[in-house]
């Protein structure tokens, strides 16, 4: 069997299989756009929720973040078709985790968001715990870049965080607690990516 060309007309497969995972980093971006776009444009139609909120602007921070990280990945994606599969499944987590905090809308039907966090608090915080193991995976598949043990023991305590969130989902400061932490070890992880 031959090999792939490494370049066609100027346009290498890298940037290539590249354009796909942007494509979908914009679609699981466009949907936090609609859900808060939804929130605005529907005031009078629904109740936000301060800890839904806070969420979601905590996901759409983590996808940015993973987007700036996946940079010295996007070498791997031609090397195999694993590679590049593999680089697609947290965009799919991702869309999950769109799923679980924007409902539907539908014409003026009142949305309370409260209600809606609290119906799908397990799932999302199932999705938390799955995007933290695809992380920790990650560092093993790819030949990742920074501290990756200690960046490895934050994406364990979101696995562990996320699991007992999980397991007692109606108590809330846990909740809180995993907002608080999560957003202080973001900021962390975004502090020590390598330049």
């Amino acid at each position: 069997m031959g090999k792939m060309p490494s370049e066609i007309g100027g346009f290498s497969q890298v940037e290539y299989l590249a354009v796909f995972i942007t494509i979908l980093f914009g679609v699981v971006a466009s949907e936090f756009f609609v859900g808060w776009g939804n929130m605005l444009r529907r005031r009078e139609h629904s109740k936000p929720y301060w800890l839904h909120l806070i969420l979601t602007s905590f996901s759409f921070l983590t996808l940015i973040q993973n987007w700036y990280g996946i940079w010295p990945r996007t070498y791997y994606i031609n090397h195999n078709f694993l590679y590049f599969f593999y680089s697609m499944v947290p965009m799919l987590t991702f869309h999950l985790i769109t799923v679980a905090l924007f409902p539907n809308v539908d014409g003026d039907k009142k949305i309370d968001y409260k209600a809606y966090y609290e119906k799908n608090v397990r799932l999302l915080f199932i999705l938390y715990a799955i995007y933290f193991a695809l992380t920790i995976s990650s560092s093993f598949v790819y030949v990742d870049k920074g501290n990756i043990v200690a960046q490895n023991i934050l994406r364990s305590c979101g696995v562990v965080f996320s699991l007992c969130i999980v397991y007692f989902y109606k108590v809330r400061w846990l909740q809180i607690a995993f907002a608080i932490i999560s957003y202080l070890a973001l900021f962390q992880f975004i502090l020590s990516i390598p330049k």
